[in-house]
């Protein structure tokens, strides 16, 4: 009989468990995440303020395989790879970005971050998501300096 009620109360001390950590994770402000994505978030979001990219891009790319529609993860994986690449290959980046606009996802830092990245490839390019950023922005504290700059560098390739 002892042996029954041990096994009762063990069983009822689980379930109790359990519903509290629902209950508690229902409560958070990130109520929408399951424990594993909120753990994946925190260390992301971690390596990603320290600036230590390729370590969050890691991470990112876990979350996003967890739930392909939450633009941050695209947004910031975008940012990580741009800071990682730098001028070459940023492919990556700029896919990300699309996606994290396509998800709705702060579409005025997309479009800049696009924009910037493009100058390095492409003026004209980068003059149309600068313009698309404006769209969202017009007062956007560098969006007029390197608009700019953007149409001086077009100018000067093709005088007359």
């Amino acid at each position: 009989m002892k042996r029954y009620l041990k096994l009762f109360f063990a069983g009822v001390l689980i379930f109790s468990c359990k519903n509290s950590k629902r209950d508690l994770r229902d409560r958070s402000s990130n109520s929408k995440l399951s424990l594993k994505e909120q753990y994946f978030k925190n260390i992301a979001d971690s390596f990603y303020d320290l600036k230590q990219y390729p370590k969050s891009v890691f991470y990112y790319d876990s979350l996003i395989h967890l739930d392909s529609s939450n633009g941050e993860y695209f947004f910031k994986r975008g940012y990580s790879y741009d800071m990682i690449y730098q001028k070459q290959g940023l492919n990556e980046a700029v896919s990300d970005y699309l996606k994290s606009i396509d998800l709705g996802y702060n579409k005025e830092s997309g479009y800049y971050n696009l924009g910037v990245s493009y100058m390095y490839i492409n003026d004209s390019i980068a003059l149309y998501y600068f313009n698309k950023c404006y769209d969202v922005n017009p007062y956007h504290r560098n969006l007029l300096m390197l608009t700019i700059s953007c149409k001086k560098r077009l100018t000067d390739k093709n005088p007359g």
